[in-house]
């Protein structure tokens, strides 16, 4: 528990070892007159889930990461953050739906990515684990037009998407794809 340090030898006198000195700064800085300032970091965690969707030609659906988004701008994995009490298939189904205008089966867990973030200037450290599943685009009624993608998402081939400014684990689960 971070308490202040508190001065004198009080709790020696009273038979109790002494509190160890505090340092004068946390790693966000100065902590000259808040000695609790250090100790205000968040730690959260995020269970996410995405899919590897690869078509009958060896291209990848991707999808661009919005405004606001940690990796803004850059292409991942189709996927997202599992709801409380939601099942990581099924937040798969709802973010590939979302991100890309695709429903799909989703299949066997390929990969479980686990990392850890600091953003000092939120003062949070980010614990975030990806759960990977292969998916599949389903089928649609016979005769019954594409599904068309939204304008966030694209399939790209192996030389298409190594051009891309991708999130740091999709560049490491595309890695696996064969091709």
């Amino acid at each position: 528990m971070c308490q202040p340090a508190r001065g004198g030898r009080a709790g020696a006198a009273a038979g109790r070892p002494a509190a160890p000195a505090r340092p004068a700064a946390g790693p966000f800085g100065s902590a000259a007159g808040r000695p609790w300032q250090s100790c205000l970091v968040r730690r959260r965690q995020r269970l996410a889930a995405y899919a590897l969707i690869v078509d009958g030609s060896g291209r990848v659906l991707l999808a661009r990461q919005p405004d606001g988004r940690r990796y803004r701008g850059r292409w991942s994995l189709p996927g997202g953050g599992v709801d409380h009490g939601e099942h990581p298939e099924q937040a798969v189904i709802r973010e590939v739906r979302e991100e890309t205008g695709v429903d799909v089966r989703v299949g066997a867990l390929l990969d479980v990515i686990s990392d850890v973030a600091t953003a000092e200037r939120r003062r949070r450290i980010l614990h975030t684990v990806r759960l990977i599943y292969l998916a599949t685009v389903t089928a649609a009624e016979p005769h019954a037009p594409r599904q068309p993608l939204t304008e966030h998402a694209r399939w790209c081939a192996r030389p298409e998407w190594q051009a891309l400014a991708l999130a740091p684990f999709t560049a490491r689960v595309l890695e696996s794809v064969p091709g």
